[in-house]
Order: structure tokens, then sequence, then C-alpha cells
């Protein structure tokens, strides 16, 4: 994370944003899809967009990530798994907050 040009705010957002998904991750036991959503992640900060064809280097990592989130693996992100560690997470991290934005994408 050192190698980002990032003024000190945005160092302190990643680093909610990681601690946050630290907590997301306790969920999942299959190391590869730790690893690949930590990856992802990390390729998300540097390159500041969620655009998977943005952010893969090739097509193979597309397909990784895109298969990580789409549930065609075996060891996916379950809805079930993730959605309470979420609202857990998200009213913990948000509580202290005076103004929060939500973004929705519609399928």
């Amino acid at each position: 994370m050192n190698h980002l040009n990032l003024v000190p705010y945005q160092k302190f957002e990643i680093m909610k944003l990681i601690g946050y998904i630290s907590g997301l991750l306790s969920f999942f036991k299959d190391r590869r899809v730790i690893e690949n959503i930590e990856q992802m992640i990390q390729k998300i900060i540097e390159k500041k967009t969620v655009r998977l064809f943005k952010v893969a280097d090739d097509k193979k990592e597309y397909n990784r990530y895109k298969s990580l989130l789409d549930g065609s693996l075996k060891s996916v992100l379950n809805n079930e798994k993730i959605s309470p560690a979420l609202r857990e997470n998200s009213i913990e991290a948000m509580s202290d907050q005076k103004q929060i934005i939500l973004i929705h994408f519609p399928k």
C-alpha cells in the first residue's frame, strides 16, 4: 500500500476499507478465495475503478474476478455468508458518520 500516491485522507479511507474487508474475509475458509478478493480489492484501490475489465491485467484475471463474484466458482461470495457480515460491519463502521452516501447498481 505504501507505493500508492495518496493524500493522508485517502490513506485513512483505504485503511478503513481494508479493516472493513478483513472482517468480511473472516467468514471464508478457502485461502484461494481470500487471496483473490484481497488482490482484487488492492487493484480496485490502485486503479481507482470497480470496472473489472479495467482492474484486470488480462482476460484470465478478468475471468477469475468475474467468476469469484458471479457465483460460478464452488467457493464464491455467497449472499447468505456475506450479508450478516456486511450488516454488522456497516452499522459499526458508519455509526459515527454525519452523512452516508449509498450507491446501488441494479442488475
